[in-house]
């Protein structure tokens, strides 16, 4: 009898660890079930925080300081575990504040305010304010305008009560290729100066080889500085810093003693600037590249006699790509917008498309050039 207790006992011992052995393996599973869903098995005991409520807690600030645009940036301070609230109560930098301070715009007391009627677009982000500007003006002018207005920028959110990291500026031609861009902490921002004390200040600035040849070698600034700015989605702007090759000037038809004298500037075997010539003529230049969703737009140029349609194509500043064709320079791109198997440039002088490439084909005061980006098939 004693016997058969005791066996009893062992087989009830045996089938209690057996349960308890298949409850601690079916909560195991079920606990890196929990972990791989990313909740807490053990949230239900007393005083326990849940590593998801944890990031989320965590995750509010960085929510707060990525927002684009309205909201972007809150006084400095306003961080922490009162981020959420901050997000919601405290004011916040808006991209109409900043439209409004690039509307009343000085530097050394002149006004270099933007017209709202320009082509602006504004970005706000945890890491600063983006400023995308595009004009149709000489390069030198625009370039001298933009440091102008990037140092003004700055200094103006500077004084304001919002921790802005840093501005940059986009600025750009007519058809939107970049001539340049510069970052420039508000902190370090001049209150006076020229371009190039405005681009020695920058943390990092880049100008396009094309704009960098139109300024004066006498006292400008290195062409580019640190590593290249960056968009808000930290992708690199896209500066082009080689300067686009421009076919050699071909005599015109009027003068058989033609020579690169007629052209604005040109240069010697050992790289000297030669005077520059009067322009004596106005030209308006239009490059339509609607097909290939970039608008189009007209500038009117100065030129010396005896210069080509792709003189005044180069005169607008904007990038251009060309080829060898027929002893003449095909024109292959404009503003990066190139040429592909189905689409390409064409040109007209006053209505007439001319039957020789453009650096062979004169105009004259008062012309009218159109560049049209079109469909070949």
């Amino acid at each position: 009898m004693a016997e058969e207790q005791a066996r009893q006992k062992r087989s009830f011992a045996r089938g209690a660890l057996a349960v308890l052995a298949g409850v601690v393996i079916a909560f195991c599973a079920w606990s890196m079930s929990e972990y791989v869903q990313g909740r807490d098995p053990l949230r239900w005991l007393p005083g326990r925080v849940a590593p998801a409520a944890r990031e989320l807690t965590d995750s509010v600030d960085e929510a707060a300081r990525d927002a684009v645009d309205e909201g972007a940036l809150t006084p400095e301070g306003d961080n922490g575990g009162e981020a959420e609230a901050a997000a919601t109560e405290a004011p916040s930098l808006s991209a109409d504040d900043v439209r409004a301070a690039l509307a009343a715009l000085t530097w050394d007391d002149d006004d270099v305010s933007v017209p709202a009627d320009d082509d602006v677009n504004v970005v706000l982000t945890s890491k600063g304010i983006w400023v995308e500007h595009r004009a149709a003006e000489d390069a030198p002018a625009q370039l001298e305008r933009a440091a102008a207005r990037l140092a003004a920028l700055a200094a103006w959110a500077q004084g304001t009560e919002f921790d802005v990291p840093a501005v940059t500026w986009i600025e750009e031609d007519a058809l939107g290729a970049v001539r340049m861009a510069a970052r420039l902490r508000p902190d370090k921002a001049p209150r006076t100066g020229d371009m190039a004390q405005v681009l020695e200040a920058c943390t990092r600035y880049a100008i396009s080889g094309d704009a960098y040849a139109t300024l004066a070698r006498d006292g400008r600034p290195a062409q580019r500085h640190g590593k290249r700015p960056v968009l808000p989605d930290g992708s690199k702007v896209p500066v082009r810093l080689e300067q686009t090759p421009v076919p050699e000037a071909a005599p015109t038809n009027t003068d058989a003693g033609a020579s690169s004298e007629q052209y604005l500037v040109s240069e010697d075997a050992a790289g000297t600037t030669a005077p520059a010539q009067p322009a004596q003529m106005t030209v308006r230049v239009t490059v339509d590249a609607s097909a290939a969703g970039a608008g189009s737009q007209t500038v009117s140029v100065a030129l010396a006699p005896g210069s080509t349609a792709y003189d005044a194509l180069a005169a607008t500043g904007v990038a251009i790509g060309t080829r060898g064709f027929g002893g003449g320079a095909w024109v292959t791109s404009i503003s990066g917008i190139a040429e592909d198997a189905s689409h390409g440039w064409t040109y007209t002088v006053d209505g007439t498309m001319p039957s020789a490439m453009s650096d062979r084909v004169e105009v004259h005061d008062g012309s009218s050039v159109v560049w049209s980006y079109v469909s070949t098939m």
